[in-house]
């Protein structure tokens, strides 16, 4: 089932507003929600398969009520990213889509901003700061930010390498927080400048989120072939970066993502659970820790691995660690 929903940032039972049922080992069904969601205040947005286009519906909707059709004209609905801004929603159609739109909420009038082929190969993860577009698009083994200013149509890629990406929150227009790769790093828009790292990390590693708030930026970094994440704040008043959370390894299929920041909580997801933590969080103390032993072992083992293995038998690795001090 998909479903869209909200909660209280203090925690509340969560209250469903959409709710599309599929079958996803079936192909003749297919789900309906294809774009993320995003709002306005007034009202949410996103591309339904089967009204045809994008829709909104009102936050004091309930369970039950139909979404309004806003543009019926041919998105590529399956990979499509939106964004709300002002009078207009944004529409990014990646790969085989036919380019960037902005539709007019009050009058559903969709205009061509780009075509395809001024978008970068696979364009994905469309962002605002009400001045400016931005996505990220391939380019070969690397991934670049690009950027479109509102005003004039001017088109720029500000970035490479990029992991990450989130626009200050706080001035709008100012410019961009990114992660490239284990770097973190601001591009300014008034200099058109690209800053030194604010924070590189002491391993392989790709910082996977960020956000900022007036006093911090947060950041998300995954060492490189883990399943483990820690959460850096760094206040603006220094150049410290300090882990104020670090999770347990998670398969590679739920990684920790969207993070984002909503006065005095961190929110982020984890497969399906939204976590909250508090911005103003203690540090946590890291530990790097490396392989001192391995046992392999179908039930019982013992040191020296006196054990037999059986074949076709289900066989459990144990990894024995240490700290490094």
């Amino acid at each position: 089932t998909q479903y869209i929903a909200r909660t209280a940032v203090h925690g509340a039972t969560p209250r469903r507003y959409f709710e599309f049922t599929y079958d996803e080992f079936c192909s003749t069904t297919l789900p309906d929600i294809y774009s993320n969601v995003d709002e306005d205040g007034s009202d949410l947005y996103w591309i339904s398969r089967t009204r045809g286009g994008l829709v909104r519906l009102s936050v004091d909707s309930v369970l039950g009520d139909e979404p309004t059709l806003v543009s019926n004209f041919d998105f590529d609905a399956d990979l499509s990213s939106i964004v709300v801004a002002d009078a207009y929603v944004y529409v990014l159609e990646g790969f085989s889509g036919d380019g960037l739109f902005r539709v007019e909420k009050s009058t559903g009038t969709a205009s061509r901003l780009l075509g395809t082929a001024s978008l970068g190969t696979g364009p994905f993860d469309l962002q605002s700061d009400g001045l400016y577009l931005y996505w990220r698009s391939r380019a070969g083994s690397n991934i670049n930010l690009r950027r479109y200013r509102l005003s004039d149509g001017t088109l720029r890629t500000i970035a490479s390498a990029v992991t990450s990406y989130r626009p200050d929150p706080v001035i709008p227009g100012i410019g961009v927080y990114f992660g490239m790769h284990n770097e973190l790093r601001v591009y300014t828009n008034l200099t058109e400048s690209l800053s030194a790292p604010l924070y590189t990390s002491g391993v392989e590693a790709d910082i996977t989120g960020v956000t900022a708030d007036s006093l911090n930026v947060y950041f998300l970094e995954q060492p490189t072939g883990t399943g483990s994440f820690t959460v850096y704040r760094r206040p603006n008043a220094t150049d410290v970066s300090i882990p104020i959370y670090a999770s347990s390894s998670t398969p590679v299929w739920e990684p920790l993502h969207q993070l984002h920041v909503d006065g005095e909580y961190l929110l982020f997801l984890q497969s399906d659970e939204l976590l909250r933590l508090r911005t103003d969080e203690e540090s946590v103390t890291l530990t790097n820790l490396r392989a001192t032993d391995l046992e392999v072992t179908q039930a019982i083992q013992s040191d020296g691995a006196p054990v037999p293995l059986i074949e076709g038998k289900q066989t459990v690795l144990h990894l024995i660690p240490s700290g490094i001090l």
